[in-house]
């Protein structure tokens, strides 16, 4: 009798137990792209559009939830009116910001503000919120997303969070390379190689990137604050915000005057505006410098398009179109940002 060779025989992973790691690979890879989203939306593009907000307290519970996220967009303070909710800057600091719903809008020389409540607080906040502190209009939440920002920003959140299912996945992928080799050694293991999705790439892609930006990025947190018929009792928060500094010009009375807001401008020192438009064929400019106070946000007076003489007498041009902003921001280090506005 000649010598025989026994062959291992391969044996297929079950068709349910396939299917069952197909789908968890989906689930984790879902769970990798929320947390990559959550971890850099202060940097991405959008975020000139919208920001994000985790919410920690309870105050505007039922509407949102503790630990929800919170997506705010940027709007128009006209444009609010009783019911919406709104974030904005804590009128008692400026460093930190509340999320709470309009109780009652003021309108008062042209300028609107308003009263806000949290909608499981007894008693209306006792501030006035002006239209300049106003970050935006809050347009959905997500609940519970928000204990996942939290989370994955300790050390042993990141290792379970992200680390532990990547490793996972990359666990699951030597796995199918090994049982490509024990079907067949060059073939197979070529196939596996070479069929490798783009989900795969993706991942691995973001992994990486998420891992490089970790310590770079901040998630900014927005806690209601709590109100009784006793006392105030709430948390404020503080968030580190990473977004870019901005401006809006507003035309009052007509196009005869006009102020600027700007937002988030602290980390400089100073800022030199200059204002242009037509009137009557003719192209005229104000401009101006001023120091900032270590403020976030600043709104300039009311200035007349037009001349005015002693005794205030003002001519007012006429005609006004192409109205444009641009203000330079200079930091201590004389680096300068340019951010503008039309009208």
């Amino acid at each position: 009798m000649g010598n025989e060779v026994h062959k291992k025989e391969w044996i297929p992973i079950p068709l349910k137990l396939k299917i069952f790691v197909d789908i968890a690979e989906w689930i984790v890879f879902v769970l990798l792209i929320l947390i990559f989203l959550i971890m850099l939306s202060p940097l991405l593009p959008t975020n000139k559009l919208f920001q994000t907000f985790i919410v920690p307290s309870g105050s505007m519970e039922p509407t949102v939830r503790v630990g929800s996220i919170a997506v705010i967009k940027g709007i128009s303070p006209n444009t609010l009116k009783k019911g919406d909710i709104i974030a904005f800057t804590n009128p008692e600091d400026s460093k930190k910001v509340i999320l709470h719903r309009i109780n009652e809008a003021i309108i008062t020389s042209g300028h609107q503000s308003f009263k806000t409540k949290g909608d499981s607080n007894k008693t209306p906040d006792t501030w006035t919120v002006s239209e300049s502190i106003v970050k935006g209009k809050m347009i959905l939440s997500f609940p519970y997303l928000g204990f996942i920002g939290t989370q994955v920003k300790t050390p042993i959140g990141f290792i379970l969070l992200v680390i532990l299912p990547a490793l996972i996945l990359v666990l699951l992928q030597i796995k199918r390379v090994k049982e490509g080799i024990e079907e067949e050694v060059v073939r197979r293991t070529q196939k596996t190689v070479s069929s490798i999705s783009n989900f795969e790439k993706i991942l691995i892609f973001l992994f990486v990137s998420s891992s490089l930006l970790i310590t770079g990025t901040g998630v900014k947190y927005g806690y209601a604050r709590f109100l009784s018929l006793d006392k105030i009792t709430g948390v404020s928060f503080s968030m580190a915000d990473f977004a870019k500094p901005s401006c809006n010009l507003i035309l009052e009375r007509g196009s005869k005057h006009f102020r600027f807001v700007l937002h988030r401008i602290k980390r400089y020192k100073r800022f030199h505006y200059v204002i242009t438009y037509d009137t009557n064929g003719r192209r005229e400019g104000i401009s101006g410098t001023r120091d900032i106070d270590n403020q976030d946000d600043f709104e300039s007076e009311d200035t007349t398009l037009g001349t005015c003489s002693t005794g205030d007498t003002c001519v007012f041009d006429k005609n006004i179109h192409n109205i444009h902003l641009q203000v330079d921001l200079i930091d201590s280090n004389l680096h300068s940002l340019s951010i503008s506005d039309s009208q």
